[in-house]
């Protein structure tokens, strides 16, 4: 257990541009620590987050110690001398770093484990491999909707160290959770009230020791759960099915098809989404008020609906929040329509199946132009390249190193491949030619973003760029 780290030496390793080290640092320098940081990245790509610390420790003045940066390196001597390291998400956890740190007595915290120990207030946590950040969006808008306020935090670029700062106590609190970040709470040994699983694909092979590896940190959502707390679990993917048996707290089935009767259950039932706790059925919504396009929203829906309802919220509240809500960027966002041409961002579709269902949605009705590849995360695309030949006109490959092996798969399913794009101003001027009226040009990478991009929302965001530039 953590004691008060007034003075004590805190690493934080990895202070990255997407709120979570710069978070938990913010909320650390409040607490007067000895702060280092260290960070791969220079400090010039760390600019906006090295202005922001600095800023926030010029206006505590005397009550935050001077901060340390170690940036471009890391050092053995910011492990050695600590008493506690911040892991960022993004740090693996066989670091050698981290290593140092535990043999030399440090404490391994994560921004998530603090706050897990810390929040008064039960917490509805989401995971899975693909769309977690839908559901966790449309889960806040439904808990607003119903309470007036949330708070929505976690793998979503928001540290939950802002809670402290800018919410009431009784405010719900929802948190996107990535498997890295599930990993850091075993230092908690906490888990969500509510724990959420959307799904468990294959995904992030590169950082894992194999599928069974990466669902077991995927399980860990529920892992230290009591018996008292719920956890909605899918009932029809192979690898949850085998995980909800061991759920701890009150197990709640997620299908698109009624559940057996003697269990709790989420499911669809002539047409409307249907919860049953302790054998009563109660009605969420109907299917046609989901607004959002494709097979995947409408369970995504239903997995939001459900732990809405067991957090409190009403049916009417629900669809209230359904009906308004409009998607999240990067997620099969609509760019815009140009010469009769629609054009969609879906950078967030970073596996071979999120882009399946991508051009399952997009292209249902017309062939069109998609847009895919970027850097290997050791998955297979040889479905994926079967969805290419049937529903895709042409594709367009980024350079990468996933790349080969995609242009491999498509070359066996008899897609025909041309050279790959080195921009996206290529990529998009490139389909913008090859696209006719009625069509549509969709970003669906299947693969992560590292080498030509900063992140996958740098590449979803120079998509729409590059589709708003066209004349």
């Amino acid at each position: 257990m953590m004691t008060a780290l007034k003075d004590k030496n805190v690493t934080v390793m990895g202070l990255g541009v997407n709120q979570g080290g710069l978070g938990v640092s913010k909320w650390l320098l409040r607490q007067g620590v000895r702060l280092t940081v260290t960070d791969l990245k220079d400090r010039h790509a760390l600019a906006v987050s090295v202005e922001e610390l600095e800023a926030l420790r010029k206006t505590l003045g005397k009550k935050a110690h001077a901060i340390r940066y170690v940036l471009g390196e890391h050092r053995e001597e910011d492990f050695t001398n600590a008493d506690v390291v911040i892991q960022n998400p993004g740090v693996p956890r066989d670091s050698r770093y981290l290593k140092i740190a535990r043999k030399a007595g440090a404490l391994i915290e994560s921004d998530m484990s603090i706050f897990f120990r810390l929040c008064p207030q039960p917490i509805v946590g989401v995971s899975g491999t693909k769309g977690k950040t839908t559901v966790t969006a449309l889960l806040g808008a439904m808990l607003e909707a119903a309470f007036g306020r949330v708070f929505v935090a976690g793998n979503i670029r928001k540290s939950p160290h802002e809670y402290v700062m800018e919410t009431k106590k009784e405010t719900p609190i929802v948190l996107e959770l990535s498997s890295w970040q599930l990993e850091s709470l075993k230092a908690a040994e906490r888990s969500p009230n509510i724990a959420v699983l959307t799904n468990v694909l294959p995904d992030h092979l590169n950082r894992y020791d194999g599928m069974k590896d990466y669902a077991a940190a995927k399980e860990l959502i529920y892992a230290w759960q009591l018996p008292t707390d719920i956890a909605i679990v899918p009932y029809d993917n192979a690898y949850t099915k085998k995980m909800g048996a061991r759920v701890r707290g009150e197990r709640f089935w997620a299908s698109m098809k009624p559940v057996a009767e003697e269990q709790n259950g989420l499911y669809y039932k002539k047409g409307k989404a249907v919860v049953r706790s302790q054998g009563i059925e109660t009605v969420l919504f109907a299917e046609r008020d989901v607004r959002l396009p494709g097979a995947h929203n409408l369970w995504n829906a239903l997995l939001a609906g459900g732990a809405a309802f067991l957090r409190g919220a009403q049916p009417k509240a629900i669809q209230k929040a359904l009906r308004a809500f409009k998607g999240v960027p990067h997620r099969l966002e609509h760019v815009r329509d140009f010469k009769g041409v629609s054009y969609w961002n879906d950078t967030a579709a970073t596996t071979p199946e999120a882009s399946v269902a991508a051009m399952q949605t997009t292209f249902a009705k017309k062939k069109g132009i998609l847009i895919a590849g970027g850097a290997d995360k050791e998955l297979k695309f040889g479905l994926w390249a079967k969805e290419v030949k049937r529903l895709a006109k042409e594709v367009i490959l980024f350079e990468g190193t996933a790349t080969p092996k995609m242009q491999k798969a498509l070359r066996a399913a008899s897609v025909r491949v041309g050279g790959t794009a080195a921009s996206m101003r290529e990529a998009v001027q490139h389909a913008a030619r090859a696209a006719k009226k009625g069509e549509s040009v969709l970003l669906s990478p299947g693969c992560a973003s590292f080498g030509m991009f900063v992140n996958e929302f740098d590449r979803g965001d120079q998509f729409r760029a590059e589709a708003k530039r066209l004349r």
